[in-house]
C-alpha cells in the first residue's frame, strides 16, 4: 500500500523554491487510498465538467451551520450517481448534508429516506450547476463531488477534518478504465467500490493527478498549486469559495478549466492547497468523444482570464506529458 496508515499522522509540507509561492500540504493517509496495483501512468483527461456564465458566491444562501455539505451537480448519468450515492450514503459520520443538482432533462431518483435534497439545476454547465448547490447548501465547509466518483469509508470525515480555515483540499483521483463493465456487474454496491479503491482493479492515474503530486513533493514549483483545484473532489470553507466570487459561469456547457481557474483565484487569495490521501476517489472513466475539442474552447478562456505561461501550456499537460508541461510552464 502507499503511504503511512492512519488519519493522524502529521502534516508534511513540501519546500518549494522560496518565493514560488504558498506552498502544497500533503496529509497523509489511510491504507485503504489507493493500492500499489493500481498505480498506472499514461491515463489521460479527467472528469472535469463543463463549466458556464459568471456567478457569485453563496452569501445569498441559507443560514450557515457549522456542518459539511456535499454539492454533487449531476446530468443524466444515473447508474455512476446511483454508486456515487451508495458510497458517500454507506460511509458513516460525520453526518453530512447531500444537494444534489439536477441539471439533467429528466427527475432523478435518490434513495428513500436519505439526507439528499434535490435542487433543480440552471441547466448552464457545471460551473453554475456547482454554484447552484453551493448557494442552496447550509455547511459550513463545502465539498464538491462529481456523480462519478466512487469514494470508500473516512471520505466525509477526512474532509471535514479541515474545518473552516483557509486552503482548499484536493483528495486524489484514479482513472478506472473498465468503469462501465464493473457498473454492469455491481452497480451501488458501496462494498464493491471500496475493493475497487483498496486495489483490486486495474487503475490508472492521469497526467494531472501526477502532476499535482510533483507540486505536492515540491518537485516544481508551489505556484502550480492551482493545479489541485479538481472539482470531482474539493473541499473548502463557505469564507473561502465566496472570496474567491464561486466558479466563473462564463465557461458555458463546454467541458474542462473552470475548476483549475478557480484554483488560480484561491491561490492568489493566499489559500494553500492540501491534497489529502484519506479522502481518495475513483473516477468512473467514461467516453466523451468531444472532449478536447469542448476543451479547446474552454482553454482559451482560461488564458484569455490568466495569461500566463503555465495556463497556456495546459493542453501539453493534460494531452502530452508532465514533464513536457513543467519545461513550458518556466519559459
Amino acid at each position: 500500500m502507499n503511504g503511512p496508515s492512519g488519519r493522524n499522522g502529521p502534516e508534511v509540507r513540501s519546500g518549494p523554491d522560496a518565493g514560488s509561492g504558498p506552498s502544497i500540504r500533503i496529509r497523509p493517509g489511510v491504507a485503504n487510498g489507493l493500492g500499489a496495483n493500481g498505480l498506472g501512468a499514461n491515463g489521460l483527461g479527467v472528469e472535469n465538467g463543463p463549466g458556464v456564465e459568471n456567478g457569485p458566491g453563496i452569501s445569498d444562501g441559507p443560514s450557515v451551520s457549522n456542518g459539511l455539505s456535499v454539492v454533487i451537480p449531476t446530468k443524466d448519468k444515473p447508474e455512476s450517481l446511483r454508486a456515487t450515492l451508495a458510497c458517500l450514503l454507506a460511509d458513516g459520520p460525520p453526518s453530512a448534508e447531500i444537494v444534489l443538482v439536477n441539471d439533467g432533462e429528466g427527475p432523478v431518483a435518490v434513495p428513500a429516506d436519505a439526507p439528499v435534497r434535490v435542487v433543480e439545476g440552471p441547466r448552464q454547465g457545471r460551473a453554475a450547476a456547482r454554484n447552484t448547490g453551493a448557494r442552496a447548501a447550509g455547511g459550513s465547509r463545502l465539498l464538491f463531488v462529481d456523480d462519478d466518483i466512487l469514494t470508500g469509508p473516512g471520505f466525509l470525515s477526512a474532509h471535514a477534518a479541515h474545518g473552516n480555515g483557509p486552503g482548499f483540499v484536493h483528495g486524489p483521483l484514479m482513472e478506472f478504465p473498465a468503469a462501465r463493465r464493473w457498473l454492469a456487474a455491481h452497480g451501488p454496491d458501496p462494498v464493491a467500490a471500496a475493493a475497487v479503491l483498496n486495489g483490486g482493479e486495474r487503475l490508472v492515474r492521469n497526467n494531472l493527478e501526477a502532476a499535482v503530486l510533483a507540486v505536492a513533493a515540491g518537485a516544481v514549483p508551489a505556484r502550480l498549486g492551482w493545479l489541485a483545484c479538481v472539482g470531482a473532489n474539493l473541499s473548502l470553507s463557505r469564507a473561502a469559495f465566496d472570496q474567491a466570487g464561486g466558479f466563473d459561469e462564463g465557461f458555458g456547457t463546454r467541458w474542462g478549466c473552470e475548476d483549475l481557474e478557480l484554483g488560480v483565484r484561491l491561490l492568489a487569495a493566499g489559500h494553500r492547497p492540501t491534497v489529502d490521501q484519506a479522502a481518495p476517489g475513483v473516477h468512473l472513466t467514461h467516453a466523451r468523444p468531444d472532449r478536447w475539442e469542448q476543451h479547446e474552447v474552454t482553454h482559451q478562456r482560461f488564458a484569455s482570464l490568466h495569461d500566463t505561461a503555465e495556463v497556456r501550456a495546459l493542453p501539453l499537460l493534460l494531452t502530452g506529458s508532465p514533464a513536457a508541461y513543467f519545461t513550458a510552464a518556466e519559459s
